[in-house]
């Protein structure tokens, strides 16, 4: 994903943008966008000709078009291209070199293997592997992971939030729906609400790559005509904890503990879809004055909060004086007589 035709696309006007970059937190929030290898070459100072040379000498080994600079989509990046973009296993049961041996049959006698990588370092497709016919069918299902390789081919955490926040104009009430790691609560998540996007699906931890289903099912249930939140809700169960339950209802528990995605928004918010027809009766529409900007009043206060400076507090909780605690302390000493006494006279009439 080029960073530029993003930024101009998003400014042009989307509904909605699912986002699946790698994130951090630094840096006010940053995504892992894509970069070929050349230009990494020269964003670490090496001049152009011969980081286009470098490029190549490093790039084609490792899996990386080194001037392919906005792929139509994610691959991995070892021997991975669009036409085969899942080319790696991040599969934590397969070993490396065990694998390389044709010995990382889950089924043998080695159970998978001993060494544990967790990462995309095991091609799937080398032409060598496939000749000698000592290869499994070791593709994950997960395209464009994180690898050894992706700091150098794939990607580069670049572009920080104050630079998408001068280049972003208007996002006519975009929706957000990202799987990247630790940009919820950050000044990137700010520069989006500020401006215009009326809705963001995000994280403030780590996630991994199993978030990507609840995501992958975003459209076709807003296009179900579902709400924000109920399409929140159905993925969230599906892929982490389940918090809420209802009276008798069976508790569902996945794996991945941190599979907890945050839901920034109005639950009850539809997005538009080709469906929808306009509905005056219905009002499933805004009007301009729905969606005019609060006037500055220096008195404005909303449920109490006073977005343009605090002048006063209207639900302010005052201490009470010393005569209220006097008068309360003989009311409370007067219930107390009151029960004795009746407590007393009953005592009496049962004798």
């Amino acid at each position: 994903m080029d960073f530029d035709i993003t930024i101009d696309n998003l400014n042009k006007g989307v509904i909605s943008w699912y986002m699946v970059l790698h994130g951090v937190s630094s840096k006010g929030g940053e995504l892992a966008w894509w970069q070929p290898m050349n230009q990494t070459m020269q964003s670490i100072g090496i001049p152009t000709k011969m980081a286009d040379i470098l490029g190549t000498l490093l790039g084609i080994p490792l899996g990386a078009n080194p001037y392919e600079s906005n792929p139509w989509r994610g691959y991995d990046m070892l021997w991975g291209s669009t036409e085969e973009p899942d080319s790696a296993s991040l599969d934590s049961e397969i070993g490396l070199f065990l694998g390389i041996l044709g010995l990382a049959n889950r089924d043998g006698p080695l159970k998978g293997g001993i060494l544990k990588t967790g990462m995309d370092i095991l091609p799937t497709n080398i032409p060598l592997f496939k000749f000698l016919g000592n290869r499994e069918n070791y593709f994950d299902g997960l395209v464009g992971p994180y690898g050894i390789t992706a700091h150098l081919a794939k990607f580069q955490y670049s572009h920080p939030a104050n630079e998408i926040d001068e280049k972003l104009e208007n996002l006519h009430s975009m929706n957000f729906h990202a799987g990247s790691c630790l940009i919820a609560c950050t000044y990137l998540q700010i520069a989006l609400m500020r401006h215009g996007s009326v809705s963001q699906e995000l994280d403030p931890w780590p996630t991994s790559y199993w978030a990507g289903y609840a995501l992958e099912k975003v459209p076709r249930e807003l296009a179900l005509g579902k709400t924000l939140g109920e399409t929140y809700s159905e993925g969230i169960t599906e892929i982490g904890i389940k918090y809420v339950f209802e009276e008798n209802e069976e508790r569902s528990w996945w794996w991945d503990n941190a599979e907890n995605i945050c839901l920034f928004a109005d639950p009850n918010m539809r997005i538009w879809v080709p469906s929808t027809k306009w509905d005056p009766e219905a009002k499933n529409h805004w009007e301009s004055d729905d969606v005019q900007p609060l006037r500055y009043d220096v008195n404005l206060d909303v449920n109490g909060h006073m977005p343009f400076g605090v002048t006063s507090y209207p639900n302010e909780r005052e201490p009470m004086t010393f005569w209220q605690q006097y008068l309360w302390a003989i009311v409370i000493l007067v219930v107390i007589v009151l029960i004795v006494i009746a407590a007393v006279s009953l005592l009496k009439k049962k004798k």
